[in-house]
């Protein structure tokens, strides 16, 4: 049964107006094809003119063409269209294209032959992400919006320049249809270095767009809660904090204390499971992380300094990391925890500059949260998301082994799989 997203169809009917320019058929590279004639060059007239009335869904038909009509004369285009050679990728494309725009006129039988055609096309094209990319579209206004992410980047990957010119106008439009405010913004921008002005979705929608992103003001504070968002995916337990801009996946076996973001700091108590030394004692390691955005003033030696102060036999190191630049202090102290020989200890920090993207890295596609208020068992009320910013310029991080001398080579192996495999940072 066909379903109507409100938000979606405003993006579609905004989008794909007659001011898009046939925005879908340029996928279509009729100058390629082998086959083309004057009948096929009457469906393409056909399909090029009335474009505007049926690439996307329309709730309350208010165009002055009649429906009924289009669909006949559609329904008759494709015919002629069946009636040539099928293993030329432009006609499949054509093909798949009238298909969609029945689809869009409510013809649902045609919802699955737009995607053989275009899947036909992709088989045909080595490599070629036009299909990818009307595929993309099929899907997404057909409420479809993962199925149809998977698509445009798909499609992003493949597709060479002079595609890309109107290829930005509809990423963007996906990503907002997504849930990905980041990725719809690099969209608008990368469709603004080409054109230089604003695509016609950013005319539109760009700044609604823009502000889903929740601005985080790092003199504030924060609940953990507000900015530290957990899934459970089996046993893995996935800590994302956007503001700090980062990650961490780690066994659900593992204890893990969140603090709340205060006096411009953050810190993570992570605690794996015991491990019992040669001696059959059994002990605990942990990792605390300290977080905190830092001016251009603030070095990483002055808050490694000042975290590590008074601490005893502390010497400057190497420690492999794939975070490049980085500073580690390896700790050994007689002193502490003498049960276990002594404690042995690294202090490892680093920072990350802020991304062109803030959020780009952890974003991922969702389907348009409903709001209920169904008009009818075919309408379907959809609002767009709001997503946390990242905090603004430079963030420092400090990670601390805490473990003792004869847990020591275990502990080391935790925590250097948590720095290279289990943290993500942008």
């Amino acid at each position: 049964m066909k379903k109507g997203f409100l938000y979606l169809t405003c993006i579609a009917a905004l989008v794909f107006s007659a001011s898009s320019v046939y925005a879908q058929l340029n996928v279509v590279r009729i100058q390629e094809s082998k086959i083309f004639d004057e009948h096929l060059s009457e469906v393409w007239s056909y399909l090029k003119s009335n474009q505007s009335y049926c690439d996307h869904w329309t709730k309350d038909w208010v165009y002055p063409a009649q429906k009924s009509k289009l669909i006949h004369s559609l329904r008759g285009h494709y015919s002629v269209m069946m009636g040539y050679q099928t293993d030329e990728p432009e006609l499949q494309l054509m093909m798949g294209l009238t298909a969609h725009f029945l689809y869009n006129l409510d013809d649902t039988s045609y919802f699955n032959v737009a995607i053989a055609h275009f899947k036909s096309a992709l088989s045909l094209t080595i490599g070629d992400g036009r299909p990818m990319w009307a595929l993309a579209k099929h899907y997404a206004l057909a409420g479809q919006v993962i199925e149809g992410w998977y698509w445009i980047e798909k499609a992003r990957e493949s597709l060479g320049l002079d595609d890309q010119k109107e290829f930005w106008n509809d990423y963007a439009m996906l990503a907002a249809m997504a849930n990905m405010p980041v990725h719809s913004i690099f969209g608008m921008e990368q469709h603004q270095r080409i054109h230089q002005k604003p695509s016609y979705f950013e005319e539109q929608l760009g700044e609604s767009v823009k502000q889903r992103v929740v601005r985080v003001n790092a003199d504030s504070s924060y609940l953990k809660e507000q900015i530290w968002f957990l899934r459970r995916k089996l046993n893995i337990d996935e800590y994302t904090c956007l503001p700090l801009g980062m990650r961490m996946k780690l066994d659900s076996s593992t204890s893990v204390t969140v603090y709340d973001y205060d006096k411009r700091q953050n810190a993570v108590l992570i605690e794996p499971k015991a491990f019992a030394d040669s001696s059959g004692r059994i002990a605990n390691m942990s990792i605390l992380m300290l977080m905190r955005p830092a001016s251009e003033m603030e070095s990483l030696k002055a808050y490694m300094d000042k975290i590590g102060e008074g601490i005893k036999g502390k010497k400057v190191s190497f420690f492999p990391c794939r975070w490049g630049d980085l500073m580690a202090f390896e700790i050994r102290d007689t002193q502490t925890y003498p049960e276990l020989g002594g404690g042995h200890m690294w202090l490892v920090g680093l920072e990350r500059a802020e991304p062109s993207y803030p959020g780009f890295l952890f974003e991922e596609p969702s389907q348009p949260r409903d709001i209920g208020g169904a008009l009818s068992s075919e309408v379907q009320y959809y609002q767009p998301q709001e997503t946390i910013g990242r905090f603004s310029g430079k963030i420092q991080y400090l990670f601390l082994l805490d473990t003792g001398e004869s847990i020591y080579a275990p502990s080391l192996e935790v925590f250097t799989r948590f720095l290279n495999e289990q943290l993500i940072l942008e």
